[in-house]
């Protein structure tokens, strides 16, 4: 009687003790141990001017009260008639959320991270300054590696980042100049190196101040040019020169770059011992075959003739937009972007929310990346680029990696048994895929344990 009472002991410990285990994966929008919490978009209410805000999932939209319109109902219609051009889209806010890691312990929790907002207006607003053309989503986006753009096609590409306030804000990427296909003489072709790369902008409606900044990127004349400016939401037709860089470097066509353009804060002793802060922009290119440096230029917020008219630029401006290509006043330098790189964070044709006249670099990926110098491959990991009889290409992933390039991690195929479910505790990619074995978590289905759940609980 007494050895059966402690076998049952044992086994109730033991029942106690993989049910502390026990975690929950969350449906969007929910989250905490046991999937109990919601987040609530519109705590607080980010509407202005009465609007109402509707709370979705993963994100919100604003009712405009009549007369009023905007992302967020920030626009005045009647106190501003020439602001407001009614169209018949809706206004929408979306944010994505990146899942809540599962937790072992109670006490541990993953916090809510907004990533990238995507904003369709019932107005366009009318300025003088460079914005966003229409929307063309292009299926076949999701198998570009390296856009190439045209003047003659107005090639852009558009993505849209966190709004976050930053002490450096950096956009890196390679850059291949060419010639525009439909150039005939050497006039067209000298005028087809020249072209906007890159507009960034940040909007005033997300943030207490009037003041939006923009951020513009282009070449002429084989060399690369880059400012920095800001404009008043009352007066859209002034713009104040804030900072100027010219690389004299001569790019030359065929040839591939790496283009670092960043802005960082710097702090200084200003009169009577007060602390003084501004920004320096920075413009840099590389070799892209060994990161040499060809040539670097720099300027400091204030250096131009009419910053003083500028309101004094103390922080990095958060960029929410980042278009390279056409915009609706300037025309798409010719050539190729890869490798790109938006603070820190790798952007590739297929996460652009919009996209218009892109075409793929090569005609033949893999065969480009086997002739480079450069360590081109679009497959990572040792992964293997293969042509595709369709003209399209595909990486065959070694083992332990998968997804588009071979670049996601994975569990290796049948390493938990009995049905158990596989996940990767904060592995990296990385290079050896013994070392991705180390971060195996096994999630056993009921009557199974054990590291790889091969032993029964029962018998």
């Amino acid at each position: 009687m007494e050895e059966e009472e402690e076998e049952s002991s044992k086994e109730s410990a033991e029942d106690s003790k993989d049910s502390s285990l026990t975690f929950c994966f969350c449906a969007p929008d929910y989250h905490g141990r046991h999937c109990e919490l919601r987040y609530d978009e519109c705590t607080p209410n980010q509407c202005q001017n009465g609007g109402v805000c509707v709370d979705q999932v993963d994100g919100f939209s604003c009712r405009c009260e009549e007369g009023f319109a905007g992302e967020k109902c920030e626009i005045d219609c009647e106190a501003s008639p020439g602001a407001c051009l009614t169209t018949t889209t809706s206004t929408t806010t979306t944010t994505s959320t990146t899942p809540e890691t599962p937790s072992l312990s109670p006490s541990t929790q993953t916090p809510k991270q907004n990533s990238t907002t995507t904003t369709t207006t019932e107005v366009q607003l009318i300025t003088p300054t460079p914005t966003l053309p229409s929307a063309h989503h292009h299926s076949n986006l999701a198998r570009i590696f390296s856009p190439r753009f045209e003047p003659t096609r107005n090639s852009s590409l558009t993505f849209k980042v966190r709004r976050l306030k930053r002490r450096t804000s950096v956009v890196q990427f390679d850059l291949l100049i060419s010639s525009s296909s439909s150039s005939s003489s050497s006039e067209e072709e000298e005028s087809s190196s020249s072209g906007t790369i890159l507009y960034a902008n940040s909007s005033s409606s997300s943030s207490s101040s009037n003041t939006t900044y923009h951020l513009e990127l282009t070449i002429t004349e084989s060399q690369l040019k880059a400012r920095l400016w800001s404009s008043e939401a009352e007066s859209s037709s002034e713009n104040h020169s804030i900072l100027s860089l010219q690389n004299s470097y001569p790019l030359q066509r065929e040839i591939r770059y790496t283009v670092v353009l960043s802005l960082s804060k710097e702090e200084e002793e200003g009169e009577g011992g007060e602390g003084k802060s501004s920004v320096i922009g920075e413009l840099s290119i590389l070799n892209s075959s060994n990161n040499e440096l060809f040539s670097s230029v720099s300027a400091k917020s204030g250096s131009t003739a009419d910053s003083g008219k500028a309101p004094a630029l103390t922080s990095v401006p958060c960029f929410e937009t980042y278009q390279f290509g056409s915009t609706s006043s300037s025309s798409s330098f010719s050539g190729c972007l890869q490798k790109v790189l938006i603070n820190g964070e790798e952007r590739w044709a297929k996460d652009a929310v919009q996209g218009a006249g892109i075409t793929e670099c090569s005609s033949s990926v893999c065969k480009a990346a086997s002739d480079s110098s450069v360590e081109n491959s679009p497959c990572q990991n040792k992964g293997t680029c293969v042509e595709e009889s369709s003209g399209n290409w595909s990486c065959k992933c070694p083992a332990g990696f998968g997804g588009w390039l071979c670049a996601e991690a994975q569990c290796e195929e049948g390493f938990c048994k009995n049905g158990g479910l596989c996940l990767l505790t904060g592995a990296e990619s990385s290079k050896n895929s013994q070392q991705n074995l180390q971060h195996h978590l096994c999630v056993c289905t009921a009557g199974f344990k054990g590291a790889r759940c091969e032993e029964s609980k029962w018998c």
